[in-house]
């Protein structure tokens, strides 16, 4: 059984492949999480994530790619952690880090609250505790 999370957590899964979605979700919610899922990098109507993961290429459903929908939704959700991931290995721009569908289980799992109240913690850009 997987872990669960601390209840309350909205996750949106941005992906146009309707067996990844139908195969994804179910385990995301198993871990505690309130799935909202799209096809497109579009945020339902009041939903406010607190996650994101979105698929790098959504061909027809979205013409922009994983990085240009992230950098759209950081304005609506300033606050949320953002995930691409991909199927497929692919070069990644700087500062970009991919993680496959099969890792999202146990990199969901490791996510924490902020382990302090530093702007480094609370933005996002570093997990665990300081070096």
């Amino acid at each position: 059984m997987s872990e669960r999370t601390s209840p309350e957590r909205n996750l949106l899964f941005i992906d146009d492949d309707d067996q990844v979605t139908e195969s994804v979700v179910p385990l995301l919610t198993e871990m505690g999480f309130n799935v909202s899922a799209t096809r497109s990098g579009v945020i339902p109507d009041g939903f406010k994530p607190d996650i994101v993961i979105c698929d790098y290429d959504l061909g027809v459903c979205d013409q922009r790619n994983g990085v240009q929908i992230v950098t759209d939704l950081k304005a609506e959700a300033p606050n949320a952690r953002f995930i691409i991931c991909s199927g497929l290995p692919r070069e990644v721009p700087t500062g970009v880090e991919f993680f496959s569908k099969t890792d999202l289980v146990e990199l969901l799992a490791s996510l924490e609250e902020p382990e302090c109240n530093c702007p480094d913690h609370q933005n996002g850009r570093i997990a665990g505790s300081h070096a």
